[in-house]
């Protein structure tokens, strides 16, 4: 598998929604551990709102169960701030559903902590 130097940069383009940047700075780097870079990356696209980013990211080789800051994964920050498309791509990427962030709490504890009704509710009959 192949790895690449995530910089500052790319991180700042995840965080601003940028995936023409992002899939250029993954295109252009040498073979590196990705894991500590990817992370940031990881977690300003989760924050943002933005799931193209965390398709690029992932197609790179990022490791979306890593542990971000105090045990959170970008899914735990995807379902904090709402942002169902990243929730989606997350799952469909095989995220830890389980895994335990700040306070031993789930990505559904923390979806449900700020009051994100949806994450509560079971799909409707129908429902893709």
């Amino acid at each position: 598998s192949f790895f690449y130097s995530i910089s500052s940069s790319c991180r700042n383009s995840s965080s601003a929604g940028d995936a023409v940047q992002v899939h250029r700075l993954l295109s252009e780097r040498p073979i590196v551990d990705i894991t500590l870079a990817a992370s940031s990356a990881l977690r300003a696209a989760a924050v943002g709102g933005h799931a193209i980013i965390i398709q690029l990211l992932v197609g790179a080789g990022a490791n979306i169960n890593t542990a971000i800051e105090n045990g959170s994964t970008a899914l735990h920050y995807s379902c904090d701030a709402g942002h169902e498309a990243c929730v989606r791509t997350l799952l469909t990427s095989h995220a830890a559903v389980n895994a335990k962030g700040s306070a031993s709490t789930t990505p559904l504890a923390a979806a449900c902590a700020r009051g994100r009704d949806r994450a509560r509710r079971p799909p409707k009959s129908g429902a893709r």
